[in-house]
């Protein structure tokens, strides 16, 4: 689509290292990874990004993957710096 630049992002979450859902985020994270650097895409990495972020736990549900405000706030604020940079 002319005029449509696709801006793709990893996931980020606060699973515990090792568990099912991390680990499945994580095989996710890459595939969105792999895609990104295949087509030439910018990629947001918000799982990097949030990697040395401390006490991730306020930043979601009890589900340690729906995002509250804060999370949703940087979430927010990563992408706009990589549109700054795109634009």
């Amino acid at each position: 689509m002319d005029g449509v630049t696709a801006i793709l992002t990893t996931v980020m979450t606060d699973f515990a290292e090792g568990s099912v859902p991390a680990t499945a985020i994580r095989n996710h994270n890459e595939l969105i990874r792999q895609i990104a650097n295949e087509e030439h895409l910018t990629l947001v990495d918000l799982e990097r990004l949030f990697e040395d972020v401390p006490e991730k736990a306020a930043y979601f549900f009890r589900d340690k993957y729906h995002a509250k405000p804060l999370a949703a706030a940087y979430i927010g604020k990563q992408i706009a710096d990589a549109l700054a940079q795109e634009l």
